[in-house]
């Protein structure tokens, strides 16, 4: 389990200098043409930076469920509070907050699939 922590934290780390790079690329070598879509991409790289940092503050273990007595699906984070980098207090905190995090996320995603459905279509 602990490896798994290791490679979380890397990867958030990883995440989060891939997710400065593409701001830098956008902001600096990007084409006119794209207007404000590129804002929209910085946006997307800041959150996912945010998300990336308070995955490796959190380190949350995740199981997900699917169909519990045809109950529809159940998603469930465990935060470990020996593995995380917060205090006690905050422990229920930060799994509310990852749990948000993955459903703006979520969303995030579909409305970027959406704006570049509706450009590609015009």
């Amino acid at each position: 389990m602990k490896s798994m922590h290791t490679i979380q934290r890397v990867a958030a780390a990883v995440a989060i200098f891939n997710n400065v790079l593409w701001i830098v690329l956008i902001k600096f070598k990007s084409h006119q043409r794209l207007g404000n879509y590129k804002y929209f991409m910085i946006y997307i790289s800041i959150f996912e930076i945010l998300y990336a940092a308070f995955d490796a503050l959190t380190v949350p273990v995740i199981v997900i469920v699917i169909e519990i007595y045809s109950k529809g699906s159940t998603y469930l984070v465990v935060i470990q509070a020996d593995q995380s980098s917060l205090p006690q207090s905050l422990i229920l905190f930060a799994a509310v907050m990852f749990c948000g995090f993955f459903g703006i996320s979520m969303a995030i995603f579909a409305i970027h699939f959406i704006y570049r459905y509706l450009v590609v279509s015009k």
